[in-house]
Parts: C-alpha cells; structure tokens; sequence
C-alpha cells in the first residue's frame, strides 16, 4: 500500500466517522488562533506593552538575547497554550474517536504539558542553570510517562518508565538543539508530523490524526513570524513543548500499534518520526565529549550553523536543506517499511541521518583536536603524557643533573 493511499485511506475513514465540517473548522480555528496570537504579541511590542500594566510588560515581552533581528522569544507561549486547548477541545467534541487509553494518556499528558510552559517560560526569561533545567525537565516528563508505562505496557511498567522516561528527555533536548535557525522548527516539525500521520493511517489512530493536523496548522501560522529575518522565536517553552508533543504522538503510537505487532516493533514505529532530534542530541553530546568539551555548554557547532556560518547558506535555504533531506529519508525509509520489518527501516533511518551529520559536520568538529584529545588519556607511558598544547599557554624543557643547578634548554610561549 503506498503512502498516498494510506493516507487517502486515513482521511477518507475520518470523514465517514465524523462530521467533515467539524475537522475544517477544527484546523481553520487552530491556524487562524496562531495568527492572531502572534499578531497580538507584535502589536504589543510594537506599542511597547502601553496597553499592560507594568509587571505585564516585564513578564510577556522578552526579547531574544542571541537573535540578530531583536525577535521576541514568546512564541512557544501561543503554541503551548492553544495545542493545549486544541487537545482538550478533542475530548468536548470527539470523545467518541478515542480506542483504548488514548483518552486517558492524552489526560495525563495535558498534566505535563502545563509544567513544560511554566519551566521553558522560566528558561527564557532568566536562563535557568542547564543542570536544573535538565532535572526540571525529567520531572515534569516522569509525570506524563509514569501513567502512561503503566497504561502502555502494564507486564513490566517499571522497565517502561525508564525507557520511555529517557527517550522522551532526549527528544525535547534534541528538539531545542534544532532550533538554532529561522523556520527550521516548522520545517523539521512538518516532516515529523507528516511521518506520524502515515503511521496513524494502517490503525486507524485518528487523535494522532488530530494532534498532528492540530500542532502542524500552528506551526504555519507561527512560519510567517519566524521567517527570515524572523519577529518572533519558539524560545526554550516552544520547542520544548514541540518535542513534547512528538512524545504523546509517539506514546499514541506505540498504544495503537502493541495491539497488531510486537512490543519492539511497536518501539521502532513510534521512535521512528522522531530520529532527527535523538541524533542531534546524539552527535552533540558525542562531538562535546571528544573534543574535551563540556557536554551540556552550548556552542554553534549543529550542523545547521555550520551551513549558514561557515557554508554561509542563508537561514532559509539551510533550514530548507536539513527539513529537504529528512523529508527525503523519511519517505524512503517509510517505503522500506512496506516491504521490510520496522526495525530495519528505522535502522536505515539513524544510519542515513548520521550519515549526513557527519559528512557535513566532520571538518568542522574534528579536524586538529580528535587526535589529541581522543587519545590524550590512553597515551599514558610511566611519567610520559601527551598534553594537549590547548591547554597551555607556555612550557619550558629542563634537565635535572647530580649537584648542578637547573639549565633550562628551551621554552616557548605565546608571546615568543
């Protein structure tokens, strides 16, 4: 079956389980609430929040302190805040669409979802310590995955916890890692979502359909305040709550598809749309530990800005290449799986996406520091070390002898 025909199919059993016009008028309200929002939110800084009292003021209009073009950094807030009411407003006029635990997980998720805007809105505005941030995410991520492991998996939810509990934390942190450039969150995000409606289209998961439909038609919205040079930014409560949406997807997913397959190929179905992210953060963290660097300080190494810095690509057209290609890979991939288990297609996946990480980003990372560094604490021989010359900033060569002052034989430094 292709692709077009699932998703024919998908749509077509949507339309005859429920009122068409309600689904339109569904994601017309949603497009038409982002636009508003984000018109909203330029008129205030453009009036300087005259309209606000004060503390106001204070707390919505936050600037972006890395952007070029003197963006807000508030726009996760709009995201964040009518995803959560298009979801709810699934249970007030779609209730009866909902399989199994589905309405249950998307309860719980709403949970979550809430804490998310709360902490990311803190991030933005004071720059929340990256070790707090961390814990504060895995907290307010355990609330949504503790119900959900033992609704998912109820044989063995202790196991589940964990695994979900650290797939999700790396799927928000490599969601915020993408998120370097203008219109690259709508691009990479669209991609994502599209994979997720293919894999609702065999099951018939139709609140996958809607949370997907409902998240992509905001994120258009948003696209036309975040082109180049953009007004607006997700900021840390935007993609934060963008990967947490992938998340819910994921665990819907999962839900749907334990039913028909077995346990990891219900896994690899419902990681399989969020593979950019996890090898994002995967790469970072591996290029930060190799070149001797702290993982969790931020640098303009993701490949994003390497196409734009040192490609000198525009922010678009460097958006453009990394969402072209993932769309590219996920549609080969998602072939593959017509005639292939899931597994291998979402091997094929990671392998193709890690591919072009490198391929475009080794020079960059690597070239003059991974043979020091690498190796620096293997090439230990008694009191022979290799130090790395980074690290210092001058050096001397001695030799001791028997009853005779020191004679120092070279030195070097860098004012010589």
């Amino acid at each position: 079956m292709t692709l077009v025909n699932k998703l024919y199919l998908l749509f077509d059993h949507c339309f005859n389980s429920f009122n068409q016009t309600k689904f339109l008028a569904y994601c017309l309200c949603i497009f038409l609430s982002s636009i508003a929002s984000y018109l909203l939110i330029l008129y205030l800084k453009r009036t300087n929040g005259a309209s606000l009292p004060l503390f106001m003021r204070r707390w919505l209009l936050v600037n972006a302190d890395k952007s070029d073009s003197n963006a807000l950094q508030v726009g996760g807030i709009p995201f964040s805040l009518i995803s959560m009411v298009a979801i709810s407003s699934i249970f007030l006029f779609f209730r009866y669409l909902f399989q199994g635990n589905q309405a249950e997980i998307l309860h719980y998720a709403l949970y979550s979802w809430i804490g998310i805007l709360v902490y990311g809105y803190l991030d933005d505005k004071y720059e929340i310590r990256p070790v707090v941030k961390l814990a504060s995410q895995m907290f307010l991520i355990s609330i949504f995955c503790l119900k959900a492991s033992q609704l998912i998996y109820p044989q063995n939810s202790a196991i589940a916890f964990l695994w979900m509990l650290f797939f999700s934390t790396a799927v928000v942190n490599g969601s915020n890692l993408i998120d370097g450039l203008d219109t690259i969150s709508f691009k990479v995000s669209s991609v994502i979502y599209l994979a997720f409606l293919v894999l609702a289209a065999p099951v018939q998961n139709l609140p996958a359909l809607f949370i997907s439909c409902a998240c992509f038609f905001h994120m258009c919205g948003f696209y036309f305040f975040n082109r180049e040079p953009a007004k607006i930014h997700l900021g840390e409560v935007g993609v934060s709550c963008l990967g947490f949406s992938y998340i819910v997807l994921g665990v819907l997913t999962y839900e749907r598809y334990a039913h028909f397959n077995p346990s990891l190929s219900a896994l690899s179905k419902a990681l399989f749309p969020c593979v950019l992210p996890l090898v994002e953060l995967t790469s970072s963290f591996l290029r930060r530990l190799l070149t001797g660097k702290a993982a969790f300080k931020g640098d303009r190494l993701h490949i994003h800005h390497i196409l734009h810095d040192v490609k000198e690509l525009s922010a678009s057209t460097a958006s453009s290449l990394i969402g072209g290609f993932y769309f590219v890979y996920v549609i080969i991939c998602l072939m593959l799986m017509e005639y292939y288990s899931s597994e291998i297609s979402f091997m094929v996946l990671v392998f193709l996406t890690s591919v072009t990480y490198l391929l475009v980003g080794w020079k960059t990372w690597f070239v003059g520091k991974l043979h020091i560094n690498i190796f620096q604490l293997l090439l230990v021989k008694k009191e022979v070390r290799i130090i790395s010359s980074d690290t210092l900033s001058d050096f001397s060569i001695s030799i001791n002898k028997p009853d005779a002052p020191d004679k120092r034989l070279f030195k070097t430094s860098d004012d010589t």
